[in-house]
Order: C-alpha cells, then structure tokens, then sequence
C-alpha cells in the first residue's frame, strides 16, 4: 500500500485527495521535526492567518488593529529571515528563482497591507480599507502557498 508513516487524508484547498488509497496529500510531521524554512513559512502562514482574521470589515477596533500590526510585522520578519540559502542548495535555479520570487511577492503584499493597517490604527483609514487589507492578504497568503509548496516538494526528493 503506502510507507508506515501518517498521512493527511481528505479535502485540502477545496480539493479531493489526489492519492485516497496511499499517501493521500503526504506524510504528516510534527513541527518541531520539520526543516527551518518549513517551519518559518509556517509561522508566517499562521501570523497571516491572524493578521486577516484581525481586519475586521466594518469594525474599526484599534485594538484589533493594533493585533494586526503585530501578526503582520512577525509575518514580515519570518519572510525576510527565511532561509532560502543552504537548505535550498540544490535547487536549480530556474526553481531558486520562482522560491525567491514568491517570496518578494509575499513580502510585497505584506508591506503593502502594513501601510494600510498603520494608517487605519493611526485613524487615517479610508472607506472600504478593511475589504482592501483581506483582498492583499488573500494575495499574499497565495504567494505563501506556492513557497511551501516548493519546500515541501523539494524535501520530500531530499528525505
């Protein structure tokens, strides 16, 4: 059938399993087992995750506002310390250049949603800022996405 190890069954991004009777979507690992790059994309895919639920549309809360300053600005620092060095080395580099481009665009869209949530914390925002920030954060997270994706494709030929 499959390896001894567990496996993640069932609907992942809305979509069916692509191997039900196998490895489903891939081995389960705990956190703490998982490369640094895994787990720093991870965090930020977490911090994300509360940065956006923190943006409340139509509710202008500072302090959630303040709660999004803090989730954004660690989703930043885990971008930029992400190590895409020596734990990429054996990337091509057509593959090292689309790991480095999600990862520019995730922070671009990071630094963007940041203004705006500075600005609505500071009272600057504008109509429709909240809607603004989810739509940049969905954009971001999609960056977020394809880097994990690559990581753990790329680990899984290496282990």
């Amino acid at each position: 059938m499959g390896c001894s190890k567990t496996h993640f069954h069932g609907i992942l991004f809305n979509k069916k399993e692509p191997f039900p009777y196998k490895c489903g979507w891939g081995k389960v690992i705990k956190f703490s087992e998982a490369s640094l790059n895994l787990q720093n994309i991870s965090t930020a895919i977490n911090s994300e995750i509360t940065t956006f639920k923190d943006i409340q549309i139509n509710k202008r809360d500072v302090s959630d506002f303040a709660g999004a300053q803090v989730a954004i600005g660690s989703a930043i620092n885990v971008l930029n310390n992400l190590n895409t060095g020596a734990s990429v080395s054996n990337f091509s580099n057509k593959n090292k250049h689309s790991l480095n481009r999600n990862i520019s665009c995730a922070l671009k869209k990071d630094n963007k949603a940041k203004g705006i949530i500075d600005d609505l914390k500071k009272g600057m925002g504008h109509l429709n800022d909240e809607r603004l920030v989810r739509g940049i954060l969905k954009g971001a997270l999609r960056c977020k996405r394809s880097i994990i994706e690559m990581l753990i494709k790329f680990e899984s030929k290496n282990n």
